[in-house]
């Protein structure tokens, strides 16, 4: 039994979701600390194995994070500046040469720390939600477990040259690129990057140099509309998207806009697709994440990735269900729904 009852939240400043989850555990009555990886005010103080205590100081509050009882692994939760890395340390003349030797050897040690944090806390917590080493997956390998699992996934090409598009392109296959990693998602105070699902046409392909990096293209699957599923502790919670209704967002629903709004209405999945979502989270041990699914034409689920740390508002608002409370009461042990 924990001596403190508390909630530890690993987030980002910008997470929307953690705040909405962090206001219904203070409605519960539970106390919490959420230290964000942008955010330096979290510092940690010491660890110590025979007294149990890794501890950490946030605004004048002592928190020893061996000793709470629920995490929710949302992000990375840690800056790099949260472990007294001085600029001056740094800049140490260590070495013979003029390299950033110093800072890249800090890095790494920094990396370790965060690594055994993030397993010792999760190890010594009644309840856990989420995953740091599963945080980031790789789409490519989530794509090859789901096969596996029995989910229909798109067909796919990795490739580096014009000649090989043009080849895909004449052999009648139709043809979308997106991002291997989570793709661009940056903000200055002035300008928004987003990169967005793509069309590849004979039209672009006069744009595309001869040689470049190796990129990835799917075949397109004919969309009758698609899904966002907020997978939790077993069940799904659902929501169809009508991205069809508008050429603007028929490739990517995110280009969607007050001119021409999408509609979204919750959904009830077969329960043999939720049968091997279930399988496929259970062997990425992922107890948690957003899952995107296209329902097309004839009516087949075809699966195309899970985000362990996507937003789930978008699901719960339209479809009224609530999820960062059932998030909350989880982290608190209260029975929600």
């Amino acid at each position: 039994m924990k001596t403190f009852s508390m909630v530890v939240i690993f987030g980002r400043l910008d997470d929307a979701s953690t705040t909405f989850v962090a206001e219904w555990i203070h409605s519960f009555g539970k106390e919490y600390v959420i230290l964000n990886t942008d955010d330096e005010r979290g510092q940690f103080v010491r660890y110590s194995s025979p007294e149990k205590a890794l501890v950490f100081e946030k605004e004048s509050r002592t928190v020893n994070l061996l000793d709470v009882e629920s995490v929710w692994v949302r992000r990375n939760g840690m800056s790099q500046k949260a472990f007294g890395r001085h600029q001056e340390d740094i800049n140490l003349n260590v070495f013979f040469d003029k390299t950033n030797r110093a800072q890249q050897h800090i890095t790494k040690e920094t990396n370790v720390l965060i690594e055994y944090i993030h397993d010792a806390v999760s190890k010594n917590c009644d309840r856990v939600l989420g995953a740091y080493r599963q945080g980031d997956v790789n789409k490519l390998v989530i794509l090859d477990i789901a096969e596996k699992c029995g989910l229909s996934v798109p067909v796919n090409h990795i490739v580096s040259k014009k000649s090989q598009i043009a080849a895909l392109l004449k052999q009648g296959r139709k043809l979308i690129t997106k991002p291997l990693s989570q793709g661009v998602y940056a903000f200055t105070d002035t300008i928004a990057y987003f990169s967005y699902v793509e069309n590849i046409t004979e039209k672009n392909l006069r744009d595309i140099p001869d040689t470049f990096f190796p990129s990835w293209l799917q075949e397109k699957v004919e969309k009758k509309y698609e899904l966002r599923v907020f997978y939790f502790l077993g069940k799904c919670y659902s929501m169809a998207i009508f991205s069809q209704e508008h050429e603007a967002t028929s490739t990517d629903f995110r280009r969607s806009n007050d001119e021409t709004p999408t509609r979204h209405v919750p959904f009830q999945l077969p329960p043999e697709v939720e049968g091997k979502i279930t399988d496929l989270m259970n062997a990425i041990h992922l107890n948690t994440g957003s899952i995107d699914i296209i329902v097309d034409v004839h009516d087949n689920y075809v699966f195309l990735e899970v985000n362990p740390v996507g937003q789930f508002a978008m699901t719960s608002y339209p479809c009224n269900y609530y999820l960062e409370k059932l998030v909350a009461g989880y982290l608190c042990e209260k029975n929600i729904g």
